[in-house]
């Protein structure tokens, strides 16, 4: 699991078209925004399947900064 956001990149398109820059991470984060994931997702139960434990401590940190997670 990487724990780097997605960089924005260039779309190749017809090769007379300007490459437009794609910005996956901002798509992402406004999908998960607008959507209200935050107020659908049990952030309190456990993964399924389990994350590693590495992976696991690292999300629960980042869902404890965020006050999506009591543990």
């Amino acid at each position: 699991m990487s724990r780097q956001p997605i960089p924005p990149f260039p779309l190749p398109l017809t090769p007379k078209d300007v490459e437009p820059t794609v910005d996956l991470q901002h798509t992402l984060r406004e999908v998960y925004d607008q959507a209200g994931f935050d107020l659908r997702i049990d952030y309190t139960q456990p993964c399924i399947p389990p994350l590693p434990k590495a992976d696991a401590v690292w999300a629960d940190t980042l869902l404890q900064q965020k006050g999506l997670n009591a543990s």
